[in-house]
């Protein structure tokens, strides 16, 4: 964990009789990879990367995933969810209970990539059609280890987050309809004596900042009710951002092949 996570770990748990502030807890949840990336997909959901032993790559501090209906967000974190292993891999399947919505994801890691796949149904007496959901992602990438000195490079369907040597790529197989910067804890949030809770809504006065960050906020439209998307952690000096790029295109059209 990074200073400003180990703080906002102590403000929510300072006390307690069995968390420790600052660990990485991973007794709840299920685990997928290990043929490189190694990521933890808890039991609400929160997705984290655990491969830099294996990878010499940070990635993810830490992923939420949420529905959006009509400018109507529910963090998926925030509702009843059940998980298992899908038969005899490490495919996790996380079902969350949200109101008014159903929303079954499938997590799966791939060498270096990850993929996350989220079906939305809205069941029969939903006020809402599908063409009104989109599926909300909060991604908080640390590559090189770093929360600062970070740029980020943006395409229609993906976002490219970087310091050094690692590059981390984040991307939707149907696209962004919205894709913003979101600051880490700043120096005040930090001192108070609440947690702070991520991500804020959008700061137009920060739009330069919030590019210097690796903390990104994305909105997937769905397909079908369907919306996947991926992220890559790759160094620079072994892939190139069209190559990472490619093997993003590729994993998506293999998961829509029958």
């Amino acid at each position: 964990m990074r200073l400003r996570d180990v703080l906002d770990d102590y403000k929510r748990h300072a006390g307690d009789a069995v968390r420790f502030p600052g660990e990485r807890r991973t007794v709840d949840g299920r685990f997928t990879g290990g043929d490189g990336r190694l990521l933890h997909v808890d039991a609400d959901g929160v997705l984290r990367d655990f491969g830099y032993p294996l990878t010499g790559l940070t990635g993810l501090v830490a992923a939420r995933i949420g529905i959006d209906v009509d400018g109507d967000r529910t963090w998926l974190d925030e509702a009843a969810t059940t998980q298992r292993y899908v038969d005899d891999t490490t495919l996790v399947e996380t079902v969350h209970e949200a109101d008014g919505a159903t929303v079954t994801r499938q997590d799966l890691a791939v060498g270096d990539a990850h993929l996350t796949r989220a079906s939305v149904d809205l069941g029969d007496d939903a006020s809402a059609e599908l063409d009104d959901v989109s599926l909300v992602v909060y991604a908080r990438f640390a590559p090189d280890g770093r929360d600062d000195r970070i740029g980020q490079l943006r395409y229609d369907d993906a976002v490219e987050v970087y310091h050094a040597d690692e590059h981390d790529f984040l991307a939707s197989a149907t696209g962004f309809s919205d894709l913003r910067g979101q600051l880490p804890a700043t120096f005040p949030e930090i001192l108070d004596d609440a947690p702070t809770d991520l991500p804020r809504g959008r700061d137009r006065d920060r739009y330069e900042e919030e590019r210097l960050s690796g903390e990104v906020v994305v909105l997937v439209p769905l397909a079908d009710g369907v919306a996947t998307v991926g992220t890559l952690l790759t160094d620079r000096a072994e892939t190139s951002r069209a190559a990472a790029r490619d093997r993003l295109a590729t994993l998506f059209a293999d998961l829509d092949d029958p």
